[in-house]
C-alpha cells in the first residue's frame, strides 16, 4: 500500500517531489483509492481536474473514497457528487464509499472494495511483511506526523526530521537521537515552545508510538534545527529523503452505518 501527498499545484521542488511521488504511486498501484471531501454538489473542483485526467490516462480501477459525509446537510446534495465523479472517472471507477474517518464510519468497507477491485496476482513479499520501509525511515514519519500535529497552520509543510542515531538494543532498548529541522529562525520556537513544552510533547508522543512499533522501550532525543530554506535547496532535499531524481459504472455501497450517517448529517 502506499500512502501518498495530496495533489496540488506544486511550487518549488519540495512540492514538485511530492506531487511526483503521488502521480508514481498511481502508476505503480494495481488499484487507487481517491479520497475526496463530501459536497452537497455536482462539482468536480479545479483542483482534482488535473488528478482525475491522470487516473483516466492511468488505466487503473479506482475506488472513490467520500470522507466527512457526517458534514453534508443532506443525501441528495451528496448523489449529485456522487454522480459527477462516475461522469468524470467512467469505466475507471470501481465503486464509491462514503466515509466518516473521524468516527471510524465505513472505513471496513473501503478496504472490502480495495480488495474486489484488485487484480489477480502473484505474491510480491511474504505474508508477515507489513511494510518495504526502513525503520529509520518509519520513525521519522512518526516524529513529523507528531510535529505537524502539534504545529498544525503555524508550521505547514516546514519541517522535516532526520534520524542522526538510531542503536538497536533490543529486546532492552532502542536509543534514537533526531533532529527536527525548520527553514527560518522564527520557526525554530514553534516547534520548541514556551520552556520547551511543545517539544517535549512531540516527543512524548512520538516515544509511544515508535515503543508501540519496535516492541521495547525507547529513549528519545529531539533536537530542533535552522536549515535555511531546505525545502528549496535539492542538495538539502537528498539529504532529508526527498531526492528529487526520485520523481521520475461504479456501485455506491451502502451499508447500515453510511445510513446512520446520513440520518445524522440530515439531522
Amino acid at each position: 500500500m502506499l500512502d501518498t501527498p495530496g495533489h496540488h499545484a506544486p511550487k518549488g521542488p519540495l512540492n514538485r517531489f511530492m506531487v511526483a511521488q503521488a502521480e508514481q504511486a498511481i502508476a505503480d498501484a494495481d488499484v487507487v483509492g481517491y479520497v475526496v471531501e463530501g459536497r452537497a454538489d455536482d462539482k468536480v473542483t479545479p483542483g482534482n481536474e488535473r488528478l482525475v485526467e491522470i487516473l483516466q490516462q492511468s488505466g487503473k480501477r479506482v475506488v472513490v473514497i467520500i470522507n466527512k459525509v457526517d458534514k453534508v446537510k443532506a443525501k441528495e446534495g451528496l448523489l449529485l457528487q456522487i454522480q459527477a465523479l462516475q461522469e468524470a472517472l467512467g469505466e475507471r471507477l470501481a465503486a464509491v464509499v462514503p466515509v466518516s474517518a473521524s468516527r471510524r464510519n465505513g472505513l471496513e468497507r473501503v478496504v472490502v472494495e480495495l480488495g474486489r477491485a484488485l487484480p489477480p496476482g502473484e505474491r510480491f513479499f511474504d505474508e508477515d511483511t507489513i511494510t518495504d520501509q526502513s525503520e529509520r525511515s518509519i520513525v521519522s514519519e512518526m516524529i513529523r506526523e507528531k510535529v505537524m500535529l502539534a504545529t498544525q497552520e503555524e508550521l505547514p509543510y516546514a519541517a522535516a526530521v532526520s534520524i542522526d542515531l538510531f542503536e538497536d538494543l533490543r529486546p532492552k532498548l532502542v536509543r534514537i537521537i533526531a533532529t527536527v529541522h525548520v527553514e527560518r529562525d522564527s520557526q525554530k520556537p514553534i516547534v520548541i515552545g514556551k520552556q520547551g513544552e511543545r517539544i517535549k510533547g512531540i516527543g512524548i508522543r512520538a516515544r509511544a508510538e515508535i515503543e508501540a512499533f519496535v516492541g521495547c522501550k525507547v529513549y528519545l532525543e529531539l533536537h530542533v534545527r535552522v536549515t535555511s530554506d531546505w525545502s528549496n535547496n535539492r542538495r538539502l532535499l537528498a539529504e532529508l529523503g526527498y531526492a528529487e531524481e526520485r520523481m521520475d459504472s461504479a456501485a455506491l455501497v451502502l451499508d447500515e452505518d453510511d445510513e446512520d450517517m446520513f440520518e445524522e448529517a440530515e439531522a
